[in-house]
């Protein structure tokens, strides 16, 4: 190798130690580390008094590894053993927020968080249960436990008298390489999830988040069945969505765009809780968006709280309060102990927990094994709902092939753009129906009726199979007269659709 390519090298090598191993004080993985437990609580504790049902062998497991050929991957354990790890599971996370034992917390969570997600793949393992594994398991790799922790408190009373839990000392600085990974964890999901985009006609088309915002699948949401009858904002929305996402990894590292492409990813993730009813997914993203905050962001937040809230003398009083009374109530070590001391503690309190929410939950009896009537018998399935349930699938109706009939008179792609009941003389009337996929190749008619039914004009063609919306066009010339008139859509004879609209004369056009 010449000089001049050594040396090319050098600079190159230089910028990503630098990127990796620069020290920074880790102020955003332990707000990411104190949010993120409370984050998935959302999610474990609804389940806590369902553990036994859908973890345990004394319920209906169904594991991931069962749908690719692997039954008995994982061990399913008893209904007790489940609920006591599941309970140490909280306990971990927990612990883990408050900062206590805090990479042992973080990393046994992971474990365990993995091991139950596992074990359910119909209501458990979602997408945002493996993205909060990876921070889980990042976190742990990382120092966020050395600020705001039981960790970073215990620590201060070993060091003597006069080195009380809220003395102030300078925060420690560690190498910025577990945050650089979640940050490239969090660009890589953006990548991956554009590039699924890209091979999904159905995203570009609108149609999938149409279907999705009507459905209420995941919660109740505020704008969903509003913006469902604009496809064409979703449409745009899509492509800039998956641009964000694919510029995302290579352009977040740059001062002029992070705070730009971060403000991005919050409106996203913010309109998915009005439009799809998400809550978990974006609140668990707005946790990890913290592994973007740099030690003079937090630096210039804290100066701006101080500028707002003052120093007020009541503040000072408190906090030589709570100092006296943290020294008194906890004095500092006046003898060392073992090492292995605080792990015993920890392990104590772990095991009295667990076995306490054991008992908990054997006397709440929440399945009543131990009811007055012994367990619960199988109620017996009806004769005509078993035959219902048995017998063969019910066909299709025409009607239900079809989602929608809409009128208007512009189409920017494949979309109308104007839904409209009101037209003037001269303007194109389009009647647009939209398909419910999959459907066969169908001959579909669309005819023209005036107020009182007489026939106008009768138009038909053929929708394959891998079109999901076509349009049939009417000519409203001055030929016509104003009025009131209908479209009506058939297939196979059936009236499967039906819109009224009236024609307004031209002058009135004009004057308006």
């Amino acid at each position: 190798m010449n000089s001049s390519a050594a040396s090319s090298g050098r600079p190159l090598r230089g910028a990503l130690h630098r990127f990796f191993f620069d020290e920074q004080v880790p102020y955003g993985l332990a707000l990411m580390r104190i949010l993120l437990p409370w984050a998935l609580m959302l999610n474990l504790l609804p389940r806590w008094l369902h553990c036994r049902e859908l973890y345990s062998a004394d319920g209906a497991v169904a594991q991931l590894a069962d749908n690719f050929g692997h039954p008995n991957f994982l061990p399913v354990l008893p209904g007790t053993a489940a609920v006591a790890l599941y309970t140490l599971l909280i306990f971990l996370l927990v612990a883990a927020s408050a900062g206590w034992m805090t990479r042992l917390s973080l990393l046994a969570a992971t474990g365990l968080y993995g091991y139950f997600t596992l074990l359910d793949c119909l209501s458990t393992i979602t997408k945002y249960t493996v993205i909060a594994t990876h921070l889980l398991l990042l976190l742990g790799l990382s120092e966020c436990g050395a600020l705001w922790s039981v960790d970073r408190w215990l620590q201060a009373r070993r060091r003597g008298p006069g080195a009380g839990p809220l003395r102030r000392a300078q925060p420690p600085r560690s190498a910025v390489w577990p945050q650089r990974l979640l940050q490239l964890f969090i660009g890589i999901v953006y990548f991956g999830a554009a590039v699924t985009k890209i091979h999904t006609p159905a995203f570009f088309s609108g149609d999938q988040m149409v279907y999705w915002m009507m459905t209420h699948q995941s919660s109740h949401q505020l704008l969903g069945d509003y913006l469902s009858q604009f496809p064409i904002v979703l449409v745009t929305t899509a492509y800039i969505t998956a641009v964000w996402e694919i510029v995302f990894l290579f352009c977040v590292w740059r001062p002029m765009a992070r705070l730009p492409l971060l403000a991005i990813g919050i409106m996203f993730h913010l309109m998915t809780v009005f439009t799809l009813g998400l809550v978990i997914f974006p609140t668990i993203m707005f946790v990890a968006y913290l592994a973007f905050m740099t030690e003079a962001d937090y630096l210039w937040f804290a100066a701006l709280c101080r500028r707002m809230v003052g120093r007020a003398g009541w503040r000072r009083r408190v906090s030589r309060g709570a100092r006296r009374l943290f020294s008194r109530a906890f004095p500092p070590l006046k003898s060392p102990k073992p090492r292995w001391a605080p792990f015993a503690m920890f392990g104590l309190v772990a095991a009295f927990v667990a076995v306490g929410a054991v008992e908990v939950e054997y006397r709440m009896d929440p399945y009543q094994l131990r009811g007055p009537g012994g367990p619960l018998a199988l109620r017996e399935l009806a004769d005509d709902e078993v035959q219902r349930l048995m017998g063969p699938e019910a066909p299709l109706q025409e009607a239900d092939k079809f989602f929608a009939l809409d009128l208007g008179s512009i189409v920017a792609g494949e979309h109308l753009i104007n839904r409209r009941r009101e037209f003037w003389q001269g303007e194109p009337v389009i009647a647009q129906v939209t398909m419910n996929p999959p459907h066969e190749d169908m001959w579909v008619e669309s005819v023209l009726v005036d107020g009182q039914g007489k026939l106008i004009s009768r138009l038909g063609q053929v929708i394959a199979r891998e079109e999901n919306r076509s349009n049939f066009v009417y000519l409203m010339g001055t030929c016509v007269e104003p009025g009131d008139y209908a479209v009506i859509v058939r297939s196979q004879g059936q009236q499967v659709g039906h819109r009224k609209f009236t024609l307004h004369p031209l002058k009135a056009a004009a004057a308006n």
